[in-house]
């Protein structure tokens, strides 16, 4: 049998010749395609809550301070170690003569970022309806703490996993749609691909790609073969159908729930057979995804991080000289915008070096 990452695969590849070889977009391929993407985004949010609110509210004060303790350290372990890599990539940029055609008067003023109003809900039902999610992801560890404190919660808790179980059970057969939606999905894109669009940002798609692929496929992977039980071949296997329908959407978000679940089962897999001691460990390792996907991407953490490298590129592509000395500005001013949306940030992070928006 065919797996179901290898189906999607597949799809994709059928999707983006037929697109490339007839330029054409028949009919009900953007319906089904936009279809599939709203399908998954309608269960990622509600996911992200009750997991939370489940994964910190089963926690008592002490496990929860030690949780947060090895989390943050292994999050901002890994943020430094992408930014490593982002901040050595403009090394492989050729000489290049400052493009221009991008007019310097297209700059738009751009808007500040107000990152407490973006991680403060003011009002949880505005953000669940317009979709913040560094305030839905606030709000829901709030209730999360409050409700670890709460002394007959089992009851609550219990609710709240049957509901969290059934949103998972809506997920699954969304993605039973997978290989059908993402064929249609790639077709599109295949077929209204303008070359003009790629042409002089191919130096930013292939340091991007290398930089992507070899963080993706060797170093993560690797550093976590290295410091967990989990084995290589395992980890790749395991994030195989996130990744790759994540690449063929555009969009993390929606498969949170699937990158938890799978991590979930990693774990339990490589528990089995373990003691009673073990296994109490076993049972408060499994809740860790719940807790830390869902809060990693709210936090300017892997691809988010990714727009950095775009203005040092944009920078190098407009003449802009950016030297090292620069970088801490960059890290300092642009980190914080990657909280929001890296499409909203983008204006403002190509303001800090003066690098036209129209870029």
């Amino acid at each position: 049998n065919t797996s179901a990452s290898m189906r999607i695969l597949i799809a994709m590849f059928i999707g983006l010749v037929i697109g490339a070889s007839t330029s054409t977009v028949f009919t009900g391929v953007n319906e089904i395609a936009d279809a599939f993407v709203m399908l998954l985004q309608m269960t990622a949010l509600p996911y992200i809550a009750l997991s939370l609110i489940i994964g910190i509210g089963s926690l008592s004060a002490d496990k929860i301070s030690s949780a947060i303790k090895k989390s943050l350290t292994i999050l901002v372990s890994l943020i430094a170690l992408v930014l490593f890599f982002i901040l050595l990539t403009p090394i492989a940029f050729p000489d290049w003569k400052s493009a221009d055609f991008y007019s310097v008067n297209t700059i738009k003023t751009a808007q500040e970022l107000d990152l407490i109003q973006l991680l403060i809900p003011t009002n949880p039902f505005y953000s669940f309806a317009h979709g913040l999610i560094p305030s839905v992801v606030m709000f829901s560890i709030f209730v999360g703490v409050g409700l670890m404190h709460v002394k007959a919660k089992k009851q609550t808790l219990m609710a709240l996993k049957g509901l969290n179980e059934a949103i998972i059970n809506v997920s699954s057969m969304v993605m039973k749609l997978a290989p059908l939606a993402i064929f249609c999905i790639a077709l599109r894109a295949a077929a209204t691909i303008d070359s003009s669009q790629i042409d002089g940002l191919l130096v930013y798609i292939v340091s991007a790609g290398v930089l992507v692929l070899l963080l993706a496929f060797i170093i993560l992977p690797a550093i976590i073969a290295t410091i967990t039980p989990l084995r290589y071949r395992d980890i790749l296997k395991t994030s195989r159908e996130a990744m790759i329908t994540a690449f063929a959407t555009g969009s993390f978000f929606i498969v949170i729930p699937l990158i938890v679940e799978k991590t979930k089962q990693l774990i339990e897999r490589i528990a089995v057979g373990s003691s009673n001691e073990k296994s109490n460990t076993k049972s408060d390792a499994i809740m860790v995804p719940s807790i830390i996907v869902p809060i990693s991407f709210s936090l300017p953490v892997g691809g988010k991080l990714l727009a950095l490298l775009f203005v040092l590129f944009a920078a190098w592509f407009s003449g802009s000289q950016v030297g090292a000395s620069h970088y801490v500005y960059l890290l300092t001013a642009g980190i914080p915008q990657l909280f929001g949306s890296t499409s909203v940030a983008m204006p403002n992070l190509l303001e800090l070096f003066n690098v036209p928006s129209s870029l």
